[in-house]
This record gives C-alpha cells, structure tokens and sequence, in this order.
C-alpha cells in the first residue's frame, strides 16, 4: 500500500526537484574588476587604475579625472547655464554651451562645435565646416582620396599633395629633412643652410636615458593616469600581447579584445620626468597598432613638453605615430614596430609625457586596438 501524499508533502517535493534542477543548471557568469577597486570593469573608466573609478574622490587641480565624470574634479556647472563642465566647453561663460546662439566672426565657440560659427556642411560632402578644409567644394573632405599635382589639398591633411618616399629610408618627404639622401631620416627641424656631407640632425646627439619602463611592475609607484570620454573603453594593462617580456600598456576593451565604442578620446599620462636641461628630448617606444588606417581617422599621438602645461594641453609639442607605422604588416607577431620621435627640451623643467588616441568617429572600429611597451625617454645635447 502506498504512502498518501498530502498537499503539504506535495509542495515539499515539488520544491525540491525545482531547487535540483535550478542548481544543476546554474551557469556561472563571472563579472571582471581588473584593477579589484570594487566598480566592475564595464562601469570603470580606468579598468586597470585602482584609485580610478565612479565612486572614488576627485581633488580638482591634478588633471586627473578620478570619479569618471569626464573632468578633473567634480562635474559642476560654475556658469549656471544647465551644462556641466564635462560637456561646456568653456563653464566660466554662461553664453557658451553645446546648442548656444554662435554668430560668425567674433573667433569664440560658443555652441562648443569646435569652430566660430555654426558648423554647416555647405558642400553637401557628409563634413562640416567643423573638420572640412574647404566646405565650398564637395570633392574636398577628410576622406576624399589625395590628387598629386594639382596643388590643392583634397584630404585635409595640411600637405598639397600625397608624401612621397623618394630614397626610400621609411620616411616621408613632409617628414624628412632630406628625401634624397637615405642616411638623412626624421629631424624635429631641418637645418637652413644644407651641410656637406648630410648629417641625419639626431645622429649627432649625446643623449642620456632619463626615464625608462617595460611595464612589468604594473602600478609601481602610480606613475600613470588616464582620461576616456567612453565608459569601458580606456588604457590599461595587458598580457595579451607585449614587445619584451609579458606586459604592455592596451588601449580597448580589456575583456572583448576591441575598441568598438563608438567616438572615443583616450589620453594616457605618465608623471612628470626630470630632465637634464638638454636642447632635445627623444621618446623612444614600441607600438603594436590594429586600428583604421584611414589618415584622419584613429589618431595615435605623443606629446612632450613641460609638466607645467598639464594633461591634453595643446600647446605641448605633438607628434602622430600613424604616418609612420607600416599597416601592410598584418602578421600579429610582426605587428610591434619602433618609434623614436623627438621633441624639444624643456630648459630643465620637469617633462611631460602623453600618448593620445582619437578614434574621430564611429566608422572602422572593429580591429584589436592599441598596445604600447618599452617607453623610455632621452635628454639630448
């Protein structure tokens, strides 16, 4: 004779099977924090920065942006014209915010475009006026393909015509001092008068190591900081990929291994470095680069000047990495190519360094990214 089951003993065993078949079907789902700082990396401006994240304290004054707000120190709107500083691009003018009245010719931004005026495209070409050199003729844009001879800069590249190569030493024409002559390479200014024989201008430099870092020790010292306009998308470390050792600096998605997100500007900022009061600075690094080749497009920049002039300062000299990197490499253990760029001194006073990457636009965003190692820096005399 069987046991009677009763309601009660019913619900007890249906409870029971639910609560196996529940467990035996749990799939775990794990949620990264690279850095452990307790905000998860999909949430974390600076994954990889443990003293960077949405909940952390942000001192105004460092040019570090530690809460993820978009700005160095809290967000605020000091104007009271309903835009915070992290969208106002001057928060000291009430009459200057994103959608403001902007009239033509008095040379301020006020509707924070990036340009005086209202950024119109005249020419029906996809650019405005904002980015378009010519914004009268539609076969004149950023993308528009270089036409040699004809004296007109159709791309928007600052250069008449496309650069050439002609000895064939790796350097363009724009960027070298003499493009007939393969021993003369890149130089941050030509001689005026030419030198018999040529002499490459860096060739002849006492330089001395002042700073060097294959990034093995992570955080040691704190001597990074970072600044993504784009959650998730940002600087941080990776062993992924690296030109000596295991580790290098990454810029993308630390977990999908892309950096699809949409427009993004990306700074990266190492501490200020004591020089030697030498008339030439020398950033020497290695670069690893599968991002658009498009010329206007995924901007890999270096700049170097006075740590007086603080975080994306554009008075710091700049230098673009693209012009010189060889995208016909498409090998990923090949990928790592040399980059020594030069800069002028800083008459003694503490250096600056920051790489910037700009993606510029949504378009193209598909590839791995960005990876840096081996960063060192020369005082020349």
């Amino acid at each position: 004779m069987s046991a009677m089951h009763t309601p009660n003993n019913l619900l007890i065993a249906l409870f029971t099977a639910l609560t196996l078949v529940g467990t035996a079907c749990t799939i775990s789902n794990p949620v990264f924090d690279f850095d452990e700082d307790g905000i998860v990396d999909t949430e974390d401006c600076a994954p990889a920065d443990p003293e960077i994240h949405p909940l952390a304290e942000d001192l105004f004054g460092d040019n570090i942006d530690q809460n993820c707000d978009g700005t160095d120190g809290i967000a605020t709107d000091v104007d009271q014209d309903q835009f915070s500083a992290t969208v106002d691009c001057d928060d000291r003018n009430p009459l200057a915010y994103p959608g403001a009245p902007d009239p033509l010719g008095d040379e301020i931004d006020q509707n924070c475009d990036g340009i005086d005026g209202m950024a119109v495209d005249l020419d029906q070409d996809q650019f405005s006026s904002a980015v378009d050199c010519d914004d009268q003729d539609p076969l004149v844009n950023p993308n528009a393909a270089e036409q040699s001879g004809d004296e007109t800069d159709q791309n928007c590249d600052g250069l008449i015509d496309p650069p050439v190569d002609a000895d064939g030493d790796g350097f363009p024409n724009h960027l070298d001092c003499d493009d007939n002559d393969p021993a003369v390479t890149l130089c941050p200014s030509c001689p005026e008068t030419p030198q018999d024989p040529p002499a490459a201008f860096p060739d002849n430099l006492n330089c001395t190591e002042i700073f060097s870092d294959n990034l093995e020790a992570g955080f040691d010292g704190g001597f990074l900081s970072f600044f993504t306009n784009t959650q998730g998308y940002s600087w941080g470390y990776s062993t992924n990929q690296a030109h000596s050792s295991t580790r290098s600096l990454y810029f993308g998605d630390i977990g999908s291994l892309d950096y699809d997100g949409g427009t993004t500007l990306s700074t990266l900022t190492l501490n200020p470095i004591g020089t030697l009061g030498g008339g030439t600075l020398k950033l020497h690094f290695w670069v690893w680069a599968d991002i658009d080749e498009g010329s206007h497009t995924d901007l890999l920049c270096a700049r170097v000047g006075d740590s007086i002039q603080g975080s994306v300062n554009p008075h710091m000299e700049q230098q673009c990495i693209k012009p010189l990197y060889d995208f016909s490499v498409t090998d990923p253990d090949q990928r790592w190519q040399e980059q020594s760029l030069y800069f002028t001194g800083t008459r003694g006073e503490d250096a600056a360094i920051e790489f910037l990457f700009d993606t510029v636009d949504e378009l193209n965003n598909s590839g791995e990214g960005l990876y840096i190692d081996d960063i060192s820096l020369y005082d020349c005399s």
